[in-house]
């Protein structure tokens, strides 16, 4: 019975220990973030540097106008504008774009079921806009000034 039960008792104790490493790895994937809801903000800035080709841990960087509905913690509190490294998910393509372009973007943010903070982070979109474009990183005195969300731990 004993033999029987050990036999039984390593392939469920194996299986157990792979599922729990699955989660082992880091992402700053939105798309592989924990269960949590989604919101996508699209917003205008102009890039201040691009993912270099030689250094796969360089994230897209953008000088991005404010976001004045931007969530954290469950409530509204809005962003200022600044410069903010982005992650760039899955098939969005930077050809043709280079560091001073003025873009338009829209990037997913998952927030955590449990504190309704920012998990990560990505961008799944993104579109030059036209040299003229006049963007407006100067926000109103009454603005929110929230810092951008963290970088996703763990």
């Amino acid at each position: 019975m004993r033999t029987r039960l050990a036999r039984l008792a390593t392939p469920v104790l194996l299986a157990a220990a792979l599922f729990a490493c699955a989660g082992c790895g880091k992402s700053n994937s939105a798309a592989d973030a924990p269960a949590g809801e989604l919101v996508r903000y699209t917003v205008r800035g102009q890039i201040v540097a691009l993912p270099a080709a030689d250094n796969p841990a360089s994230e897209l960087q953008v000088r991005h106008e404010p976001i004045p509905d931007f969530r954290s913690g469950g409530e509204v509190v809005g962003m200022r504008a600044m410069v903010m490294p982005f992650p760039v998910g899955a098939g969005v393509s930077l050809d043709g774009l280079e560091v001073g372009d003025k873009v338009e973007f829209a990037f997913e943010t998952r927030y955590s079921p449990d504190t309704q903070m920012v998990s990560s982070y990505e961008v799944v979109s993104i579109t030059e806009l036209p040299a003229e474009t006049e963007l407006v990183f100067d926000a109103p005195d009454d603005a929110p000034t929230h810092a951008p969300p963290a970088a996703p731990e763990g």
